[in-house]
Order: structure tokens, then sequence, then C-alpha cells
């Protein structure tokens, strides 16, 4: 392929062949092709670098080691999609990056690296922008690109039916009456909610291990079990999301998306209030307390 044939299939992924202003021109479609060429693909790993070092605190001068040759080709054209669609989310928020420190960058790049299934790769470039952008990187812990980088497609599948269940279950609690009716999630609840995403043949024993690695992972559990073991009893609402699972959920998912987004701004909202009132009542309280020994004095 000649220079000129380079140029393009660098420009069709970066919008540019030099890594500035980096453009992704795909629109809406997140399905990033990588060209074959050698000398094309060479170009492209250089402009990937680019937009490394310039959201990078600390630029590494060995970031040729983590985008280049002794990572293989494979996992090169990896990391090279994630930081386009990252790119490309950025740029669509209008959002100047912060700069990242490379012991934040380094570990999730490498797992990125290590999957070219688009689901995840999504899930990665929007971690990445949720730690570069200032309104969210407080909210992201480090840990997200480790728990990330050990699940399988078909367990995000999986973790995708539970927090949809997490999320209808939540609006049906606000219906007069419906609250009361809700049944807990059994596994069998959740072989039929991953069927109606998979229709492909799927089968329990699969299902069942995968959440037993969500569950490891901290991001879903079954209560169910634990509370009627419990000396009062109980119900429980059997396989859910955990807050760590909703948090890493909300982390790589399209800013202002993410259904517990909302019940979070909510939470923190009442309690803002309910500290408020409680500072006025402190103020008024010892308002009441120097008029009485005003008083005495």
């Amino acid at each position: 392929m000649c220079y000129r044939s380079n140029t393009r299939a660098v420009r069709k992924l970066w919008g540019t062949s030099t890594g500035e202003n980096l453009t992704n021109r795909y629109g809406d479609s997140m399905m990033i092709p990588i060209p074959t060429d050698p000398e094309a693909q060479l170009e492209i790993v250089k402009a990937g670098r680019a937009y490394a070092d310039s959201i990078l605190l600390q630029p590494l001068r060995e970031i040729g080691g983590i985008l280049a040759d002794q990572l293989g080709h494979w996992k090169q054209m990896n990391q090279v999609r994630c930081l386009a669609k990252t790119r490309k989310y950025m740029e669509e928020k209008g959002v100047n990056p912060s700069k990242l420190l490379p012991n934040v960058f380094v570990p999730l790049i490498e797992e990125a690296g290590n999957t070219d299934d688009e689901t995840l790769s999504d899930m990665f470039a929007r971690l990445l922008a949720s730690h570069l952008d200032p309104s969210s990187e407080h909210e992201v812990h480090p840990a997200f690109a480790k728990v990330l980088g050990q699940l399988s497609p078909f367990d995000s599948l999986v973790l995708k039916a539970v927090d949809d269940s997490d999320r209808c279950r939540a609006k049906a609690k606000k219906e007069p009456g419906l609250g009361d009716q809700l049944q807990p999630v059994t596994n069998d609840e959740v072989v039929n909610l991953v069927k109606q995403l998979h229709p492909k043949s799927v089968t329990r024993t699969r299902i069942r291990l995968s959440l037993t690695n969500l569950e490891r992972l901290g991001l879903c559990d079954d209560d169910a079990l634990w509370l009627s073991l419990a000396p009062k009893g109980g119900r429980g609402n059997g396989w859910s999301t955990t807050i760590f699972g909703r948090r890493f959920l909300s982390a790589c998912s399209e800013p202002g998306t993410y259904w517990w987004d909302e019940r979070e701004k909510e939470r923190q909202e009442a309690e803002d209030k309910s500290w408020e009132r409680q500072q006025r009542q402190n103020e008024r309280r010892d308002a009441f307390n120097k008029g009485i020994r005003a008083t005495r004095n």
C-alpha cells in the first residue's frame, strides 16, 4: 500500500494522519475497522500513541511498549480501537480530558487489549472516558478496569439481564400495590431473561457459571437464600446488581443513560436536604441556648 493509501486509512480511523485533532468520523456506528496493511496499521498505532501521550499526566517514553509489537499485533489493534472510541466520546461531549497517571492508564489499556468483542471494547472506552471526564473521574474506582478485564462477552450479557430486572423492579416499586407482588429473581428467572437477550441456544449451566463469576467479582449477588436462613426470615430480591456493580455499570455507560444514576441523584438530593434541615435545627437550638444563657447572666 502506498503512503497516500496509508494516510487515507489513518484519516478514516482518526481523522488525521498526524495524531493531531483526532476526530473519528464514523457517526453513530462504533464498529471501527482496522486496515490489514502493515504500513497503514503502523500509522494508526502512531496516532494512538499520540493520543495516549496527550491524556497522560506523565507521558511514557516507553508507551510503545504498551501499543507496539511486544504485545502483539492483535492486542495493538484492540488498544487502538479503544482509544479511538474514547476520543470520539470525549469530542462528542465537548469535554477537555483530564490528565491520567500511568498507574491508571496502563492497567486499563492493557486489559482493553485483551478483547476484540465490540461490547466489551465499548465498555472499556466508556470507562476510560469516565476517568478522563473531570465531572466523573472521582466516581470511578481504579479496580473497575481489572473487573471488566475478567468479564466475558457472555458475562456482560448476563449482567445486563440482571440489571434490567433491577431497573424494572425499581420502577414497579413506585407503583401502588405492585411492590408487594414482586417475587425474588431466581436462577430460572435469570435463565429466561438471558434467553430473551440471547435467542441462540444457551445452557443453564453456562448461565449459572456466569452468575458465579459475577458474584465473585462483586457485581451481583443472590440475597434470597441467606435471607431465608436469617432468624427473622425474609424473601429478598433474589439476583440483583450490587451497589459496586451499579457504580461499575454507570462508569462503563454513556453519561446520563444509566438508570441508577437518576436514583443516586435523587438520593443525594434527599441527603443534602436532610443535612440542611439538620443544620437549621442545630442553628435554632444554639440560638435558643445562647438566649437562655444571656437571660441568666
